[in-house]
């Protein structure tokens, strides 16, 4: 579904890096939120080109918050076991008028994502 040239994934030497470092994070006591260009879901065309594996070790981590990518310019959002996957509204192909854009303010009880142009506001709670 997404095997394009102008999508891509992330490799076993980065996934090892990823689950070391999610468990460190448990260990801690910390709560996570990953960024990445591409997305995880909804799957389609714009996803990473290994999504299910990536999804299988968030999954496996119950302090991983939330998933969140680009690459799908009309943006997305699933809120999936737990998780939130939010994919920014592009710019790409938007008038010199009209913007899309986020700031993410992180508090120790919610998450607030500030839009800008045509990206919405959303705030979500930390449990």
């Amino acid at each position: 579904v997404n095997a394009y040239d102008w999508n891509g994934a992330i490799d076993q030497k980065q996934l090892k890096w990823l689950e070391k470092t999610l468990k460190d994070a448990s260990k801690k006591g910390k709560r996570v939120i990953l960024f990445c260009h591409l997305t995880l879901l909804p799957v389609n065309a714009l996803v990473l080109w290994n999504h299910e594996e990536i999804k299988d070790l968030i999954f496996k981590h119950d302090h991983v918050f939330a998933f969140i990518g680009g690459h799908d310019h009309n943006g997305n959002y699933v809120y999936e076991k737990g998780k939130h996957f939010f994919a920014v509204k592009g710019v790409l192909n938007e008038s010199e008028h009209e913007t899309s854009c986020a700031v993410v303010h992180v508090f120790s009880d919610r998450m607030v994502i500030e839009g800008f142009g045509r990206e919405d506001d959303r705030v979500w709670e930390i449990k």
